[in-house]
């Protein structure tokens, strides 16, 4: 069975683990994932939508989220309230008014250009929201993205 093209050029046939996949809320062709002999999902939400298709999921967030180091984020102070935005070219499209929706939240926002494939960075640094309480990430290698990621409630 096939999933996304982009992900199945990197599957090996055979009863292999996919730890920490990530899911969008509204996926609707998972099925494939039941050819792994393990499969896992970073937060409860993830692994529910993941059950709809593989009910022996289980959540088990990604080890190396666990294990990086702290990474401090200039301009939030720790325990600060806020908001990560991983905003991607496809919100435009999905999304009307998005701006005006990102403008409303009332915390601090911290966009974080992830994955850096799509040119998120340059997408969200040119988009036109209020910066007054806002943070924009420059693109970052996998050991300061971790923390960062793992700072995010």
């Amino acid at each position: 069975m096939q999933g996304d093209p982009c992900h199945d050029a990197y599957r090996q046939p055979g009863g292999h683990i996919r730890n920490a996949a990530g899911v969008w809320s509204l996926a609707d062709d998972l099925g494939h994932l039941n050819d792994y002999a393990c499969i896992s999902a970073r937060s409860e939400h993830e692994v529910d939508v993941l059950r709809s298709f593989v009910p022996h999921a289980e959540v088990l967030p990604c080890a190396t989220l666990l294990q990086s180091d702290h990474f401090d984020i200039k301009g939030i102070e720790p325990g600060e309230p806020v908001v990560e935005i991983p905003v991607v070219l496809c919100f435009l499209r999905l999304i009307e008014d998005l701006t005006p929706i990102i403008d409303a939240i009332l915390h601090k926002k911290l966009f974080l250009p992830f994955p850096h494939y799509n040119g998120d960075q340059s997408f969200m640094r040119n988009l036109p929201f209020n910066r007054e309480k806002s943070v924009v990430l420059d693109r970052l290698d996998p050991l300061p993205l971790h923390p960062v990621i793992r700072q995010m409630d």
